[in-house]
């Protein structure tokens, strides 16, 4: 059988590759198994994997033969393509060997700089390796297995800590999207009227204390609520328990229903009992308000990154 092999050859990126399915099989059975070794708590299945490599080998013009197939792969990092695979798919034990084996590369290639700057860089990485934007794979599918793992990381750490150490710090975005992620039948009139009385001062302060959480928190949620990422992978993002992350979660959610209400005091003073109604809707729907409002983009991640 040569079940990987036709795997490959039938991949759109080999078309018009002719070769040895026999031989190939050998190769690449051979290259799942070596993979597979180097990260032993790391499964992936050697037709996943075969997919991942054939869509990462870049055939060169005239290529007709195994011998050709055979060494463009043996000249790809195996096991580090196999670990990057397995963590685009947000295993949470590749995303913990990640986070073993490659973050300590960050520190490294940013020697000089300041500790929360790196600290600040780090949590962009998590970010733009392991979570899709705007329907694009995550930043780790770019990984091509044609150079070190760990000095991918180290590039990649030099580009963000760039954009880390030019930007304002804690921005990021929110509109009044908020009202339309915690609307809900059964509102009375008055609490309408509030709504659509307060709208703007409240996703100011929403955004305000979006803006105020530290970078990691910022991130959280938004694996947790954007991504859909589980406790479990996060947790091995950040080498923690599962119960940390879940704490961590409550406490976010907890700290911006009460800096917005902070926030939406200041703004209308005396208006109390308005301000503690909205706040009332806020807490008892946060879950639904963070999840729509963050997939929806508009908890932009752009200025973390220091992008325009």
């Amino acid at each position: 059988m040569s079940a990987l092999a036709d795997i490959l050859l039938g991949h759109p990126s080999m078309k018009g590759v002719t070769a040895s399915a026999d031989r190939l099989e050998a190769v690449l059975v051979r290259g799942h198994a070596d993979a597979a070794a180097a990260w032993p708590d790391v499964s992936v299945a050697a037709e996943d994997f075969t997919s991942w490599i054939a869509a990462r080998l870049a055939p060169r013009e005239g290529w007709a033969a195994s011998a050709d197939v055979e060494d463009a792969l043996s000249k790809l990092r195996m096991a580090d393509l196999y670990l990057a695979c397995a963590c685009a798919s947000g295993d949470a034990r590749a995303l913990a060997q990640f986070e073993t084996h490659c973050m300590p590369e960050v520190a490294r290639a940013l020697k000089n700089a300041a500790p929360e700057n790196v600290d600040e860089t780090k949590q962009v990485l998590r970010r733009r390796f392991f979570v899709s934007e705007d329907g694009d794979p995550p930043a780790i599918a770019e990984y091509l297995g044609r150079g070190d793992l760990k000095g991918w990381v180290r590039a990649a750490a030099a580009r963000a800590s760039w954009r880390v150490a030019r930007k304002p710090k804690g921005q990021t975005d929110v509109e009044s999207a908020v009202f339309r992620a915690v609307a809900a039948a059964g509102d009375d009139l008055e609490l309408d009227y509030l709504k659509r009385r307060y709208q703007a001062e409240f996703a100011a302060a929403l955004k305000d204390a979006f803006r105020a959480l530290p970078v990691r928190d910022r991130n959280v949620i938004r694996l947790y609520y954007g991504k859909g990422l589980s406790i479990d992978a996060i947790g091995a993002m950040h080498d923690v328990h599962r119960a940390t992350v879940a704490r961590w979660v409550n406490r976010i959610a907890g700290e911006l229903v009460e800096a917005t209400r902070k926030q939406m005091m200041e703004r209308l003073g005396a208006n109390r009992g308005e301000v503690s109604s909205l706040v009332r809707m806020l807490e008892s729907r946060i879950d639904m308000a963070l999840r729509a409002v963050v997939a929806s983009g508009e908890l932009s991640k752009k200025e973390d990154d220091g992008e325009s």
